[in-house]
């Protein structure tokens, strides 16, 4: 059986890769604000790299779901310096936000000539390319009960902002594609089993570690 458990560096890229461009979007970027509910995209989003300073963002494509979240500290845009992702992803503030922003050309000249800004851009793409890899196997490959299990263990390490706001059911489906009916069934024998605690729908703990099947 194949096992689809959160990754360990879900959400962290290697930290030494990471200080090195957000050093050049320090030096080169622009100080931005952002309202809640607001996104960035088009060629605003496809032509910059984003380093977010504070708020909580969310990565989308198109309207159709959740792929990836943005807190403090998190670089996203990368991707944008090797190749154009087009117009299907694009961010979306879910608080207030401020974060810096750089142009694109300013990473490719850079890239050019310092070597270790390449080594740092090679090492965060091949970070991305490992966790896009394992999402798009969980989503094509993946039952429902694995989806559900790796939609749990994600929100149950994420910011409280997510455990505060949006329920249970709402973070599965939207992350996913499960439906709510089996999302709710497969989360009601959760329960029973004593591996979740859920109050008003919205997860408040994980009570121990949840079984590879179901």
């Amino acid at each position: 059986m194949t096992s689809f458990s959160l990754p360990n560096d879900w959400s962290h890229p290697p930290r030494k890769s990471s200080n090195v461009l957000r050093e050049i979007i320090k030096q080169h970027g622009t100080d931005c604000h952002l309202p809640a509910n607001s996104k960035i995209s088009g060629d605003e989003f496809s032509q910059h790299v984003f380093a977010v300073e504070t708020g909580e963002w969310l990565i989308r494509i198109d309207s159709a779901g959740v792929i990836g979240h943005l807190s403090k500290g998190s670089i996203f845009g990368v991707s944008n310096v090797i190749y154009d992702s087009g117009q299907q992803i694009y961010l979306d503030a879910i608080e207030r936000s401020s974060y810096k922003k750089c142009p694109i050309e300013v990473f490719k000249e850079v890239f050019l000539r310092e070597h270790n800004v390449a080594i740092a851009i090679a090492d965060h793409f091949a970070w991305l390319n490992r966790m896009t890899e394992f999402y798009l196997t969980l989503m094509r490959q993946g039952g429902a009960y694995a989806k559900v299990k790796f939609s749990i263990e994600w929100l149950s390490k994420a910011p409280s902002i997510y455990r505060e706001n949006i329920s249970l059911i709402t973070f599965i489906c939207d992350r996913t594609g499960v439906s709510k009916a089996h999302a709710h069934t497969i989360l009601k024998q959760l329960k029973l089993g004593g591996y979740l605690e859920i109050e008003s729908g919205f997860l408040l703990s994980v009570c121990k570690p949840l079984p590879n099947g179901y």
